[in-house]
């Protein structure tokens, strides 16, 4: 008995020691769910007060269920000392309309419920190959190596590297630019599916939307069409989708459950107002903005540099432009236009300095001898009194020339009634050799109206 007695002796100490080195609880959360196919996992919990705040994420799981009611668990460990709190659970995922003890939500709403909390545990992050992006060849390699995954470097500043032609499934192919990791690609796996966006249902009909919806295990349903709601239920369901549909398009989706995205503040939203107005509308953003033009007339203003600062032109009250102070003014791109009125050693040097070909083909209406050769985007020049009059791009078809009522001048009544018509524009004759003509009466804008001199069109008038 001795020795049991001493093994007993041994033991309960190392139990006890045991006990009292567990120091957390296990944090339980269950879920009712439409069909045993979902899962549920604890993606972090933080603390706000005396509350506990339990972030979840449901998902599915793909194969054949039945469809009956289940549950789903996940359970986290938290320190003993907050296992009494009072705790609030929140769940990604959901897909189905009813809860208990929980709150769905959207990914969005995170932030909002975890603002001024302290994480107290989250999901290990699981090992990417995304995460090698941005590091040293080196320091890839051995976080790779890290995780027992091969790695090797396939192509420095897009030149390929010799490497071995054997095929090692799971093996990661490096892409290198100035020293870091730009690219990796899993060496015989195939590239990833596209994923799935609400925005893939835009261009649709609603029946195609709603059948590529379910497809996602995303319920979906018509709001509008053609710009007149429809009747739908009231109930609110995170995540369904409500489609706006035009001419049997599915133009825009609104998620139900999530806020529409703030529109971003820009410099230009001061336009067209009174500088009242855009004063404030810069103030409410946190940008400081003065009036430096009225009417074309310059303003008193400080003559410091604050980068940032909007600079307001006003005119008729109105702000009609904006120049944000230190910031230069986008270069001016480059045009073969810019060659007119150059000189043709100018002309030359400038096309020169943007590496585009160019050459005199026309001196004062006169050919210049000139190659034969077909350099597409060279510029052929044609020159007067010593000043670039024309520029023609080689290979580029000209313009075609723009429709015009001035077109129909000198041709007959029938030829110049037919060219109208060719361009989807009404045309009559409404004097013959100074004769008015009995026409109707009506008034219908854009109609022609033409005066015939020896059978040719002399005039024209726009209704």
């Amino acid at each position: 008995m001795k020795p049991l007695l001493l093994t007993l002796g041994v033991l309960l100490p190392l139990s006890t020691l045991s006990m009292a080195d567990d120091k957390t609880a296990p944090l339980n959360v269950t879920i009712d769910t439409p069909t045993p196919a979902w899962a549920l996992k604890v993606l972090s919990i933080h603390q706000k007060d005396k509350t506990l705040i339990v972030i979840c994420e449901a998902t599915s799981r793909e194969g054949i269920f039945p469809s009956v009611m289940a549950t789903a668990s996940a359970t986290a460990k938290i320190p003993n000392e907050l296992a009494e709190l009072k705790r609030e659970i929140y769940v990604l995922g959901q897909s189905w309309n009813y809860n208990k003890g929980y709150t769905p939500i959207t990914a969005d709403r995170i932030p909002t419920l975890t603002k001024d909390s302290t994480e107290i545990w989250a999901a290990p992050k699981k090992w990417s190959a995304d995460d090698l992006i941005g590091l040293s060849p080196e320091d890839a390699i051995a976080l790779a190596k890290k995780h027992k995954t091969p790695a090797r470097v396939v192509e420095i500043d897009g030149k390929p590297q010799p490497v071995t032609l054997d095929i090692r499934p799971g093996r990661l192919n490096l892409s290198v630019t100035n020293n870091k990791v730009t690219k990796v690609a899993i060496e015989g796996q195939p590239a990833a599916p596209k994923k799935w966006s609400a925005n893939d249902l835009i261009g649709l009909s609603p029946e195609d939307a709603i059948a590529l919806a379910k497809k996602h295990k995303t319920p979906a349903r018509v709001v509008e069409i053609d710009g007149k709601p429809q009747p739908v239920t009231l109930d609110i369901r995170p995540g369904r989708l409500n489609l706006s549909v035009t001419d049997n398009k599915v133009t825009k989706v609104a998620i139900e459950g999530q806020p529409a995205a703030p529109k971003k503040w820009s410099a230009n939203d001061l336009i067209g107002l009174s500088p009242e107005d855009a004063i404030a509308l810069a103030k409410k953003h946190k940008t400081p903005a003065r009036v430096v033009e009225i009417d074309g007339k310059p303003q008193p203003v400080t003559l410091d540099i604050r980068p940032g600062r909007l600079n307001l032109s006003v005119t008729d009250n109105k702000v009609t432009k904006v120049a944000i102070e230190g910031q230069p003014n986008a270069p001016k791109k480059w045009s073969a236009d810019d060659l007119i009125g150059l000189s043709p050693e100018d002309a030359i040097a400038l096309a020169k300095k943007h590496k585009t070909p160019a050459r005199v083909v026309e001196t004062d209406g006169k050919p210049q001898p000139v190659t034969l050769d077909i350099r597409p985007g060279r510029l052929n020049l044609s020159v007067t009194n010593n000043k670039v009059t024309k520029v023609a791009i080689e290979g580029q078809p000209a313009a075609p020339k723009k429709w015009s009522a001035y077109d129909l001048i000198g041709l007959s009544p029938e030829d110049a009634i037919a060219l109208a018509k060719k361009h989807k524009t009404p045309a009559r004759v409404v004097e013959i050799d100074g004769a008015p003509q009995v026409v109707t009466e009506d008034f219908r804008p854009g109609r022609l109206n033409l005066s015939v001199t020896n059978n040719k069109v002399t005039k024209v008038k726009a209704e």
